[in-house]
């Protein structure tokens, strides 16, 4: 009953709407000559603890607004400017002064005596150096063992987001560099979730602008925003690791053990896994991250290392080596049902599968590259190996009905099979390219890629089918494969951009970029097949002469063009840049194919030429604080030739008689023209703003030309036989749009005494938040924690897909209408460090439409529906309590809804508080017993539904140990 007031205050002050908060502003001044200073850090501390409340950058003319302030408190306000000697003055804030206009606050030119404690107290948590931003973690209040992730969260204007990715402003963080180098494998998390507060100097935010495109056209000033943590000089040399195990009913168990190793010149990482579940137990939404779960075996080991051969590297100026070794063993198994429903004018087959099926791999890969760059030029090579054995089998029946009762046919199968595979792959760059816009003569890349692969491969087959409505009609066969399969293939890409300077020297050509391109793709392949089937008279194994075969495929794909881009751009110094860029690509398409096979009717040689010219326009906008706008318009085109599968098939009468496939040697190459068309928003206020949004629209329309169709001829018993056919007038639309807010408000922990306990809660800056000393109950309130930044977002992502073409059924004309439709909305709400909230929901739908001279064909579609939900707690800390929830709704065939709900949860403990060393977790998984995947899908008169069943509920206990150092240990004393 005493937390009872402290309660019903917390939930007063969150559902009141923050009203009567102070602000301040005014104007920053250079002492020099009077102007504005922008980018000057404008910091309010509160006095009693030195803690930060609310800062901004100042905008161009040194103008600044800070809202969101505290009355009643002392506070004192910091303004800084590199190369500058702050200003520092107390404030303070009431009811009838909470708008206070500081007017202009003058700064001079640092003499380098800057007292000490002034320093410590005027920390800003972000400032402005040039173009880079930096994030100090010295004035962000944390616990020194809270990792990069969590400083990342309590900054205005960064957003993470529920995919993992990084925003600054509403710009996406392309690349994450530590020290200027990418850390380990280069991830995110990697760095985001180990690297702790007091190992970290400063995270730097900048753009980084790519020189090395391929072509003209890609070679406008683009940027990418880059994100670099830099380290202590004192903690650049550590190591941190992970070693778990768990084990729990149904016979689950696991292990992981991992350590990185790293110092300021190169990395090494080390990691062991191995579990009899798919579901990793340290992720806190498991539901979110894997639809499906059956027992299984897998585990994996490997080794890499990174070495930086410069200790000095910027993204102009780098010189690595990296490898990787990596082992790896799985057993799956699974068991799924699948429906397939099939309208076929007054005729409706349904045919009903169950199968069953187990797999096993032990693969071996072995990684290395060299990446050097230097100013203009830059190298890499990348080298890699991989072995693979593996193994499966497979058991399955299945039967047809004709118009839901009527038995067509039924089928078993089983199928063993094991195969060695071994792939070598080459490949690497080389660019000499100008830091101008103005591609230089010598302006030149070049890229290649190589890859050789084998494998052998022996099967045995077992097959029954019997036409329920045909007492003669069955298929009976026992059958052994052996292949042999060899394929190298190959890419060569040269570009030049400096045609013009060659050619036409000093004219300008009216600042028309000129260059040449040539991309030649090879791919060929030997194939050697061994078929036998077994005689069911004297059960030996025969030769099938009709499928035993050796044969070989050469293609090559050659692209020649001439470049031509023409760029428009306007700027004015920290205002505004605005880029419009032309650009054409005219190609020569040349395809090759040949085909030579000891089946004498699949000798074959063809030779195709086409006119594939690309070009585009893209328009830039961008203003200092203000819209960034970026819209692209492209178009392709390319062709592509048929395959000798579709114009000379292998006739396979005894396994496939009742789905019979005929080639067709008059088939014409298909020839794909694609438009698209792309913008992007989003509006920049400087590093101090708080919000963060951005949206983006794509939209695609596809033609084809004589694109590859079938003719499909259904017989009384539902067998097919299929002919592919050219089919003129196909087309393909798409749009896909994605837009995402995230919020941030200042909130502060209020923490209360009271005689009978204690409690806490968050409250928003308002008038009178934190100065009542006691109310009834005698409980007193004080507020001991600085600002706390609670986050909310949003975000949207849709498209929508169409596919539209002409199509033969039995000899009937047909037009088809594929459409798909996907929605998926994520509401979030984040108070670092105590609550993660999130719910998504999804929706799914396919229709299929086919119009002729029938009109009994039905449409057939799919929708699926998709509720996820997370909750994790850290309260009180070191404490987590996680629960994740997915709902799921299908309707496919015979529109017949399927319903399941799974419900996992852990509760975890960290300790010892300060070090974090250990963690304990109890979790429970599929805790309603309802774990299974549903896969829908519907094309023409066809709609297929499988469910797959999974591991149902089950209890894990783990224990984690995390050994973690950051810098050399402390020498003793003596």
């Amino acid at each position: 009953m005493k937390l009872l007031p402290v309660i019903l205050l917390l939930f007063l002050q969150l559902a009141s709407p923050a009203q009567n908060k102070g602000i301040i502003n005014g104007r920053v001044l250079s002492s020099i000559d009077s102007s504005g200073l922008p980018a000057a850090t404008v910091t309010v501390f509160k006095k009693a603890d030195s803690a930060a409340i609310n800062y901004q950058v100042t905008g161009e003319q040194g103008l600044f607004e800070i809202k969101e302030l505290p009355l009643k408190t002392p506070l004192y306000i910091s303004v800084s400017h590199t190369g500058f000697v702050s200003h520092i003055a107390d404030l303070y804030l009431d009811s009838a002064k909470s708008g206070l206009n500081l007017r202009t606050i003058s700064l001079v030119r640092d003499t380098g005596q800057v007292l000490e404690e002034v320093i410590v107290k005027t920390i800003a948590p972000v400032t402005l150096n040039g173009d880079t931003l930096e994030i100090n973690p010295a004035g962000i209040r944390l616990d020194s063992t809270e990792v990069a992730e969590e400083i990342l969260l309590r900054t205005p204007g960064v957003a993470r987001w529920q995919d993992s990715t990084i925003t600054v402003n509403g710009k996406k963080v392309k690349k994450l560099y530590v020290d200027g180098k990418p850390f380990f494998d280069g991830s995110f998390n990697m760095a985001l979730k180990n690297l702790p507060k007091h190992a970290i100097d400063k995270i730097q935010v900048y753009q980084e602008r790519d020189f090395y495109k391929q072509k003209i056209e890609d070679m406008q000033k683009d940027t990418a925003v880059v994100m670099n943590i830099k380290l202590k000089p004192d903690k650049r040399k550590g190591h941190f690791g992970n070693t778990t195990a768990r084990a729990g009913t149904n016979k689950s168990y696991g292990a992981d053990m991992s350590m990185q190793v790293y110092n300021k010149g190169s990395n090494l990482g080390f990691n062991a896994t191995v579990s009899n579940t798919r579901k990793a137990l340290g992720n806190i939404e498991p539901v979110l991250q894997n639809k499906d779960l059956n027992i299984q075996n897998n585990w994996n080991t490997g080794v890499d290392y990174r070495k930086n051969l410069k200790e000095v590297t910027d993204f102009y100026n780098e010189k690595s080596l990296t490898g990787q070794y990596l082992i790896t063993g799985d057993r799956n198994s699974s068991v799924n049902n699948r429906t397939t429903v099939r309208n076929l004018g007054n005729t409706k087959f349904t045919d009903l599968n169950n199968g069953y099926s187990l797999s096993r791999s032990l693969s071996q890969s072995l990684r290395g590259a060299y990446n050097s760059r230097k100013k203009e030029r830059s190298f890499s090579t990348n080298v890699s190996y991989r072995r693979t054995h593996s193994s499966s089998e497979t058991e399955g029946t299945g039967i047809s009905y004709r118009n839901d009762s009527i038995p067509a046919s039924r089928s078993s199968n089983r199928s063993q099979a094991d195969s060695y595979r071994n792939d070598l792959n080459l490949s690497g760059n080389y660019s000499n390219t100008s830091i101008n816009e103005d591609p230089g003569p010598k302006n030149f890349s070049a890229n290649y890629a190589i890859g050789y692969g084998t494998t052998l491969s022996n099967s045995n087959t077992y097959s029954r089918f019997d036409a329920l409505t045909d007492s003669i009609y069955t298929d009976l066969y026992d059958r052994k494969y052996v292949n042999r399969n060899s394929n190298l293939n190959g890419n060569l890409g040269l570009n030049y951009g400096g045609l013009r300077q060659l050619l036409l020297k000093d004219h300008n050509f009216w600042n028309i970029n000129m260059g040449l391109n040539n991309n030649t793709q090879y791919s060929g392949s030997e194939i050697n097949a061994d078929v036998a089937d077994r005689d069911t008279v004297t059960h030996t194994y025969n030769r099938n002469n009709n499928l035993s075969n050796l044969s070989s495929t050469t293609n090559i794909n050659n692209r020649t063009g001439l470049q031509l881009a023409k760029t428009f751009t306007k700027n004015i110094t920290d205002r505004f840049r605005r880029t419009i860029q032309i650009s054409t690509n005219l190609q020569n398409q040349l395809l090759y194919q040949r085909n030579v096979s000891t089946l004498s009717y699949r000798n074959r040689t063809f030779i195709y030429n086409f006119f594939t010219p690309a070009s585009g326009i893209s328009y830039n906008y961008y203003k200092t604080e203000g819209a960034n706008i970026n819209m692209n318009l492209t178009h392709n085109s390319s062709a592509t030739a048929p395959t000798i599968d579709q114009l000379y098939p292998i006739q396979d009468s005894a396994a496939n008689r009742y789905r019979m496939i005929v080639g067709n040697p008059n088939l014409k190459s298909r020839f794909n023209n694609v438009y698209n068309f792309s913008f992007a928003y989003n509006k920049n206020g400087g590093f101090e703003r708080k919000n963060s949004y951005n949206a983006a629209l794509n939209l695609g329309y596809n033609k084809e030309r004589n694109g590859i169709s079938d003719s499909t001829i259904y017989d009384g018993n539902g067998g097919t036989t299929t002919y592919f056919i050219n089919t003129p007038g196909s087309k393909m639309f798409n749009t896909g749009f994605n837009a995402g807010l995230s919020l941030m408000f200042n909130k502060t922990t209020i923490q209360a005494n009271t005689s009978g306990g204690y409690a806490t809660g968050s409250v928003y800056y308002a008038a009178g938040a934190g100065v009542s000393n006691s109310f009834n109950g005698g409980t007193n309130l004080n507020i001991s924690h600085p600002v706390r930044k609670n986050i909310y977002q949003l975000s949207y992502n849709g498209n929508w897909g169409s596919a539209r073409g002409p199509q033969y059924i039995d000899g009937d004309l047909l037009t088809y209408k594929n459409d798909r439709l996907n929605h998926n909305i994520t509401l979030s709400f984040n108070a670092p460090g105590i609550i993660d909230v999130s719910i998504q929901q999804s929706i799914s739908k396919t229709n299929a439409e086919q119009h002729g001279d029938r009109s009994a064909y039905t449409p057939t579609r799919t929708q699926s529906y998709n509720t996820a939900a997370r909750f994790t707690l850290k309260v009180p800390k070191n404490f987590t309590l996680s629960n994740s929830f997915r709902y799921n709704k299908n309707i496919s065939v015979n529109q017949q809804p399927i319903r399941n709900i799974n419900w996992d949860a852990f509760a975890g403990y960290v300790f010892p508080k300060k070090k974090k060393m250990f963690e304990t977790r109890v979790s429970v998984f599929n805790i309603l017993g309802q774990n299974q995947t549903v896969n829908s899908y519907s094309s023409g008169s066809t709609t297929t539904t499988t469910v797959s069943q999974g591991l149902q509920r089950y209890f894990q206990f783990t224990l984690s140990y995390f050994p973690r150092q950051f810098g050399g240990r402390a020498k003793r004393a003596g």
